[in-house]
C-alpha cells in the first residue's frame, strides 16, 4: 500500500506542476495554500522515493516555477500561508543542492523589512479594530513569528532583533486588554469575514487553528523552547488562553468555535482542522504539558470520546477529503493527538481506508462551493490533492511530516 501511494502522489505532483494555472487562481499561484509552494512540502515527504533523475526534474522544475511566478508579480502578501514568508519556507526547503542562498538571503531581507512595516502597523492599531488577519496563523502575526524562528534555527534571520520585537507584541496581545474589559484578540464583529460575520453578530473569540488562539499556544511554546521567553510569560500566557476554552467548556459542554462571554450562540462541535477540534485537541494537548489543567484534560478525553464515524458525519462534510475542513484534516490531527497518549479509536482507520477508495484517480475531492452542486475535485496543499497525499503518507509511515509546524 505505502508503494501505491507514493506512486499516485508523484503522479499527482507532476499533474499539478504541469496544470496548476488550470487548477488555481492567479493570486493564489504563490501561496502555501493552494500554490507552488505548498507544493514543495509534498515534495519534500515523497523526494526520498525518487530516483536522482527525478529529484533533478522536480527540483528544477518547482525553483524555475516559483521563480518565474515571482519575477510576474508587483505586490506580496507577508504572510505564513498567503505570501513571502510562505515563499521563502519552500525555497529554503529546496536549497539542499541547488545554491538557493542568495535568492533565500535576498527575500529574507525584503521580509525583514516587511515585518518592520508590519510591526509599526500593528503597533499603532486601535485596539477596537482588530481582525483576525492582524495575528492569525495564515496572515497575520502568528504565522509570521514561526516563520522567523524558523529561519532563525536555519541561520538565514538578518536582525535578531526583530524576533525580539515581534515576540513583545505578541505577548502584550495576549496579555492586554482593551477598554472594554475584553483581550485584544476579542474580534468585533465588524472585523470578521464571510460566514463568521454572518452569523456571529456580537463577535467573539475564534478557538481554531487557522485563524484563532490555538496557534498562539503553539507560537508561545516555541518562544519558551528556545529560551525567548521565560516560564512565568509561559504559565501567564498559557492560562489566559486556556481560559477561553475552559469557559466554552462549561458553557457549550464541548470546545466549540468561537467564545463570546456576553452571548448566548447556539454553537455546536465542529471538526475542521482550521476552527475546530483537529486544530483545537493538538494544541491543547500541548498546553496541559505545562499546566495541569484537570478541566481541560478531561473536555480533551470527551472530545475524542466523540471521535467516531456517527457523531464526526454530524459535524464535517463527509464529502470533503482536504486538509482544511475535509477528512485528511482529522486523520492527520490523530497522528498528533496519539504521540499525547489519548486514544482516537477506530475512526483513523476508517478515515484512511475512505481515502484510499480514491486513490488511483488523483480525484480527493471537497464539497462546492455553490449549495447544490456535487463535490468538486481541487488542487493543492490546504484545499486540495497534495495535502491529503502528504496525510496519507505520514499515516502509513506512522510520523509526521516534516514541515507541519506550518499547520501546528
Amino acid at each position: 500500500m505505502k508503494n501505491i501511494i507514493i506512486s499516485q502522489a508523484i503522479k499527482a505532483l507532476d499533474d499539478y506542476l504541469k496544470n496548476y494555472s488550470k487548477y488555481i487562481s492567479r493570486e493564489n499561484v504563490l501561496t502555501l495554500a493552494e500554490g507552488i509552494p505548498g507544493a514543495v512540502i509534498l515534495y519534500n515527504e515523497i523526494k526520498p522515493f525518487l530516483s536522482n533523475n527525478e529529484i533533478k526534474y522536480f527540483e528544477e522544475t518547482l525553483i524555475t516555477k516559483i521563480i518565474k511566478e515571482f519575477n510576474k508579480r508587483e505586490t506580496f502578501d507577508l504572510g505564513l500561508w498567503s505570501g513571502l514568508c510562505g515563499i521563502n519556507t519552500s525555497l529554503i526547503l529546496l536549497n539542499s543542492f541547488n545554491d538557493l542562498e542568495d535568492v533565500i538571503s535576498d527575500l529574507q531581507q525584503v521580509i525583514e523589512n516587511e515585518c518592520e512595516n508590519f510591526f509599526n502597523y500593528l503597533e499603532s492599531k486601535d485596539c477596537q479594530e482588530i481582525n483576525y488577519g492582524d495575528f492569525d496563523l495564515f496572515s497575520g502575526l502568528t504565522g509570521i513569528l514561526k516563520y522567523l524562528l524558523y529561519s532563525n534555527q536555519k541561520n538565514i534571520l538578518k536582525d535578531i532583533k526583530l524576533l525580539e520585537r515581534g515576540k513583545n507584541i505578541f505577548i502584550n496581545f495576549i496579555n492586554d486588554e482593551c477598554l472594554d474589559g475584553k483581550p485584544k484578540f476579542f474580534i468585533s464583529n465588524k472585523n470578521m469575514i464571510g460566514n463568521l460575520k454572518n452569523s456571529f453578530k456580537e463577535g467573539g473569540i475564534i478557538l481554531g487553528a487557522a485563524h484563532g488562539i490555538a496557534s498562539f499556544i503553539s507560537v508561545l511554546i516555541s518562544l519558551y523552547q528556545r529560551e525567548l521567553i521565560n516560564e512565568q510569560t509561559l504559565k501567564k500566557s498559557l492560562t489566559l488562553l486556556q481560559k477561553e476554552y475552559t469557559f466554552t467548556l462549561n458553557k457549550n459542554n464541548a470546545f466549540v468555535i468561537l467564545n463570546n462571554n456576553d452571548c448566548n450562540y447556539n454553537l455546536g462541535v465542529n471538526n475542521s482542522w482550521c476552527y475546530g477540534l483537529p486544530g483545537i485537541l493538538p494544541a491543547l494537548l500541548k498546553s496541559l504539558i505545562y499546566s495541569n489543567n484537570l478541566t481541560l484534560r478531561e473536555g480533551v478525553k470527551k472530545s475524542l470520546a466523540t471521535w467516531n464515524l456517527k457523531e464526526i458525519g454530524n459535524t464535517i462534510d463527509m464529502n470533503s477529503d482536504i486538509f482544511c475542513h475535509g477528512k485528511a484534516g482529522i486523520l492527520y490531527s490523530s497522528l498528533l493527538i496519539n504521540e499525547f497518549n489519548f486514544e482516537t479509536g477506530q475512526l483513523p482507520k476508517i478515515l484512511f481506508e475512505e481515502l484510499l477508495k480514491d486513490i488511483e484517480y488523483c480525484s480527493f475531492k471537497d464539497t462546492s462551493e455553490i449549495p447544490g452542486e456535487e463535490s468538486i475535485v481541487k488542487h493543492g496543499l490546504l484545499v486540495g490533492n497534495l495535502g491529503v497525499y502528504l496525510v496519507l503518507i505520514s499515516y502509513i509511515k506512522k510520523e509526521r511530516f516534516k514541515a507541519d509546524w506550518v499547520f501546528y
